[in-house]
């Protein structure tokens, strides 16, 4: 009868070990939650020293530590989680997550090709940051293949397809860099990025007309956007229409009153219109903010 009660009493004594360890975790989840991660790792710990054979509690513990930029630490979590579960895809992509904020990027991408070997339907944010660090790398071939599997288990996020726009333009796929960026925009009308994007791929393109429209989209859903104002003002010179062209980069500079180049190029364009003396007084300007370039052109017209 004795040994029959001391194996109830062991019973019940390891259900609430267990439940103990799970309402830690409840608890530490809460706080993770809310930001409280102090309190979180202290919850973390507890469950962790009560049952340390469970990969998803040093998981959390990680996150935590991810959030508080104890990246080494959270590395060594995951780490933790991943031994104890090699399957555990989630980990694998935080520790990516955590090295890619170390500028590990190839241990990153390490990371994220074992996050998406265990899950590779389902790992939109494994591809997508794959694809960044490729980039990164320049390696824009394959970061344009990642954000495109991105794409195919997403199609209605904008970013996605902005993204591999700006990849295809390091790529110098500027047309395929248009596509994805006026698809962004049917997503996204007021993606402020995206038009400026489109804007400097255009005047790349020499289609100045069109790189002003862009600009001016911009401009509408941001007044205060000095380098929109420098690039229409570029675009507009470009086209010989000087006088606007000055308007722009007046209020280019008016915002931001060190922009050199805007002291330059505004230099360059009263210059074709006959004003030498301001003309040269901006190009000065500008050689004393850093466009060695200016001083050339001073040699030239204004001596």
């Amino acid at each position: 009868m004795k040994a029959i009660i001391l194996l109830i009493s062991l019973v019940f004594s390891l259900a609430s070990f267990s439940q103990t360890a799970k309402d830690y975790i409840d608890a530490g989840k809460s706080k993770l939650i809310i930001g409280a991660y102090y309190g979180a790792i202290a919850d973390f710990n507890k469950a962790i020293k009560l049952n340390p054979e469970v990969a998803i509690y040093f998981h959390y513990r990680g996150l935590c530590k991810i959030q508080m930029q104890n990246y080494q630490g959270a590395i060594a979590d995951f780490t933790e989680s991943i031994e104890l579960d090699p399957k555990i895809s989630i980990s694998y992509f935080e520790r990516g997550r955590a090295k890619s904020l170390l500028k590990d990027y190839d241990g990153g991408i390490r990371d994220f090709n074992k996050a998406i070997e265990i899950e590779p339907e389902n790992n939109i944010d494994a591809y997508e940051l794959r694809g960044m660090l490729k980039g990164m790398l320049h390696d824009y071939d394959g970061c344009i293949q990642d954000y495109s599997k991105a794409i195919e288990i997403n199609p209605t996020n904008p970013e996605l397809f902005q993204a591999r726009g700006s990849a295809k333009m390091e790529f110098g796929d500027l047309q395929g860099a248009l596509l994805d960026l006026n698809k962004t925009i049917s997503l996204d009308p007021k993606n402020k990025n995206a038009y400026f994007n489109k804007g400097h791929i255009k005047s790349e393109l020499k289609d100045f007309r069109g790189a002003i429209f862009d600009f001016s989209k911009v401009l509408e859903l941001n007044p205060s956007d000095a380098n929109s104002y420098y690039r229409r003002g570029c675009c507009k010179t470009s086209l010989s229409n000087y006088k606007e062209a000055i308007q722009d980069l007046n209020s280019c500079i008016k915002i931001r009153p060190n922009h050199a180049e805007a002291y330059f190029m505004r230099g360059i364009t009263k210059l074709q219109l006959g004003e030498k003396n301001s003309g040269c007084l901006d190009l000065s300007r500008a050689g004393e903010l850093g466009i060695s370039e200016a001083y050339a052109e001073i040699r030239k017209f204004c001596n």
